[in-house]
């Protein structure tokens, strides 16, 4: 049995253990039923054993009492037990130290538990007696005080009044022997002087009664306060006995000792001040209890069976069939189950919970927890039931609501994940495991970022954690990765939860597979890029159409005007050439753009390898007569190895339109040049367009350049076509356009096509 096990008293004075543990003599506490309570540290030290196997094993302590005493210890501690009375006892014990004498005292106290523990002391008296054994002839007049004493010794003569004190007496009292005896005499009314006012008239006459009674031949005890030398006062165990002559005749003196037991007496009314404590707290604990006896009346019932069920404490006492009519109609038979098998003839001593209902004094129902244990004397004299009765409606309501809470949430079709304040998971409901793949087992201790796809960067990660730290809720979607590899998309609400001091102690996270929903939104968002795209690409078609075939259109007029000014059959048959050339473009660029007419499903524009070179020399050579007229320096430097994957309508378009609006634009107060030049760029080819123009504006219109219907220039010519259709074009093929530009010097357009690596 530990230390935690002991009974009430016990506990009571195990929280003083540390006063006890310091006292020079040994301090019990012994059961009826001759199992050991509690013992300080110097009672282990005198038994040479372990606490906890004085509590668990009393019987290796008997077996160190010498064979010589062990009898008469048993014969006077059964004496004790039965009669309830103290117990005083010198005996020997044998231990590694070898024989040791030991005075063993201890006074009866019926607890509060109707229990009787015996709480003494053991005190080393071997060097008393030695004292005995060595001065045994010599001081026989001392024998009575060998017999009861280790400390301070007096003798008093009856017929002279004279109280003689040992030297240690004297010192237990701050005392010089030599200096007390010349100052203070020897007188009996000295010492009864030296007592404490409250204690002084009873002691005197208790010690007068017991020395002028001649033929009692008892042991005189007292407990009484001196006053010591500094002032303070100090509680003394006094005892005596009468000395005779060996015809039995009375010799009118005293003998005995004094025992300074002040540090015994703090920590007896400390007990009791705990004791008092204890009961205080029992008396207003918020349990209802009680104690039954066998005859079926309540011994005690305390207060707050009033608070459980609506009756007072005295009434229970009063009308002990309160407790049977009280109960729930429905639910007696618990309780009449319970009563049978908690008879006073059943073996057992304490019986399992039982839950149930009563009906309060006002009417309404409350939840019971019931618990009982039987309680037995010392010889195993049934003395009825302790019980404590518990009020759980409000916990049962609390469970019920948790359990509807818990049901609600493992039934629900999100996904629900609580974490502790640094995101380790410590709950997650089944949809989880159903949406993830993981079980419960798997991610508990986890943080949830393991399920992470790379899409979320750690900023973001920053500014989730940012939120939700500073108590407020997140919101967002999260690209996630299942266990089997598969990725999937959630939406989710991540909230933090406040403990009952506002601190946040966890995080609540309610996700919802939204995989579907982005599966649909993206063939939707494919469905609206196509129509979006198809209706682009006939805008588109119908602004080449008009854009570029009116190019071509402006060429042949040019053609057939030099027709009219040509003077000579070699002209003639020149400008056949050239207009055999135009004629071809045209058709080329017709037949192209009746291909791109047939867009396959996917939306996926034709793309082939061109060479660049090749493309950019026709388109040059299609605008031959407009070059010409203007007298154009046209300059072309392009590897003719770089091959591009393009479209081919669209690759003519991009260099007729930028070709033309060099043409257009061109100044006319110096002579206009135009250089085409191309270098391979990882896995594009980057060309430039340059010419040295009319310009653009960039700082006024930079955010409108490639915009549909924008114009730059008075031209009566300039429609807000070309730029927008070479955006477009080049965008849908994976390249780019970036321009550099100044007014009255030129512009440089950087062209950026895929090339054949990106196959």
């Amino acid at each position: 049995m530990s230390k935690q096990k002991i009974t009430k008293t016990s506990r009571i004075l195990n929280e003083i253990s540390e006063a006890t543990d310091e006292l020079p003599f040994g301090v019990y506490i012994l059961d009826q039923n001759l199992q050991i309570r509690y013992v300080n540290k110097m009672f282990a030290q005198i038994a040479e054993m372990q606490e906890n196997d004085l509590y668990e094993n009393i019987e290796q302590f008997f077996n160190l009492i010498h064979t010589d005493d062990r009898q008469t210890f048993f014969k006077l501690n059964s004496d004790a037990l039965n009669n309830r009375k103290e117990f005083s006892h010198e005996m020997r014990l044998v231990t590694s130290r070898g024989i040791k004498w030991y005075w063993f005292r201890s006074v009866p106290r019926r607890e509060d538990d109707n229990m009787w523990y015996w709480h003494g002391t053991a005190i080393d008296i071997t060097h008393r007696k030695e004292l005995e054994q060595k001065h045994a002839e010599t001081l026989s007049r001392y024998k009575a005080y060998i017999d009861i004493s280790n400390t301070g010794a007096w003798e008093y003569d009856v017929q002279q009044d004279r109280l003689w004190f040992s030297d240690e007496y004297l010192s237990m009292l701050g005392y010089d022997a030599k200096s007390y005896r010349e100052t203070y005499g020897e007188k009996l009314q000295n010492w009864i002087e030296m007592m404490h006012p409250e204690d002084r008239v009873q002691s005197s006459e208790k010690f007068r009664n017991y020395f002028n009674q001649e033929t009692d031949e008892s042991v005189y005890e007292n407990y009484f306060r001196l006053k010591h030398k500094d002032g303070s006062w100090i509680w003394i165990w006094g005892r005596g006995e009468k000395l005779f002559s060996d015809h039995g005749e009375y010799l009118w003196k005293v003998i005995g000792t004094h025992i300074n037991i002040t540090e015994t007496k703090y920590h007896e009314e400390r007990l009791k001040e705990s004791d008092w404590k204890y009961k205080i707290a029992v008396q207003y604990s918020p349990e209802w209890e009680y104690w039954l006896l066998p005859d079926r009346t309540y011994e005690y019932v305390s207060p707050y069976c009033e608070k459980i069920c609506g009756y007072t404490s005295e009434e229970f006492l009063t009308n002990p069939s309160i407790m049977e009519s009280i109960i729930h109609p429905e639910d007696k038979f618990i309780w009449k189950r319970h009563e049978e098998h908690s008879s006073q003839d059943s073996a057992l001593e304490s019986y399992k919970p039982i839950e149930f209902r009563i009906i309060h004094k006002d009417g309404s129902e409350r939840w019971i927890k019931h618990v009982c244990k039987s309680v037995f004397d010392e010889n195993g004299r049934f003395l009825g039931r302790r019980g404590t009765n518990f009020d759980i409606t409000k916990q049962l309501h609390i469970n019920h609501e948790l359990t509807k809470h818990k049901k609600a949430v493992e039934n629900s079709p999100v996904t629900i994940v609580i974490t502790d304040s640094e995101g380790n998971i410590e709950y997650a409901n089944p949809k989880f495991t159903e949406v993830t793949g993981y079980s419960i087992d798997e991610v508990m201790g986890k943080n949830p970022r393991f399920l992470q796809s790379g899409m979320f960067s750690k900023e973001d990660y920053r500014q989730l954690w940012a939120t939700i730290k500073s108590g407020k809720t997140w919101s967002g979607e999260f690209k996630n990765v299942r266990k089997n590899g598969e990725y999937y998309w959630e939406y989710a609400m991540i909230a933090p939860i406040f403990s009952e001091n506002g601190i946040i102690s966890n995080f609540v996270a309610v996700k919802e597979d939204i995989s579907l929903l982005k599966h649909r939104e993206k063939e939707l968002s494919e469905v609206i890029g196509i129509v979006t795209q198809q209706n682009d690409q006939l805008q588109e078609f119908n602004y080449i159409l008009s854009h570029n075939i009116r190019s071509h259109a402006a060429n042949i007029a040019a053609i057939v005007q030099e027709f009219r000014d040509a003077k000579t059959q070699n002209a003639y048959l020149d400008l056949v050439d050239l207009l055999g050339t135009v004629s071809d473009g045209l058709l080329n660029t017709l037949e192209n753009l009746n291909k791109n007419l047939n867009i396959k499903r996917d939306v996926n524009i034709e793309r082939q390898k061109c060479n660049l070179r090749d493309y950019v020399a026709d388109t040059i050579q299609i605008n031959k007569a407009l070059i010409d007229e203007y007298n154009i320096d046209i300059r072309l430097s392009i590897d003719a190895e770089f091959e591009v994957i393009f479209n081919k309508a669209y690759l003519q378009s991009v260099f007729q339109n930028l070709i033309s609006n060099a043409i257009r634009y061109r100044c006319t107060d110096k002579r206009p040049f135009i250089h085409i030049s191309a270098k391979k760029d990882g896995n594009y080819v980057t060309c430039l367009v340059s010419d040295n123009g009319l310009g653009i504006n960039l700082k006024l219109h930079h955010n409108r350049l490639f915009q549909l219907g924008q114009v730059f220039h008075n031209h009566p010519e300039s429609r807000g076509l070309g730029l927008y259709i070479v955006k477009n074009q080049l965008t849908a093929m994976g390249g780019d356009i970036h321009v550099e530009s100044e007014v009255g010097s030129g512009t440089t357009f950087e062209v950026r096509l895929p090339s054949v690596s990106e196959l």
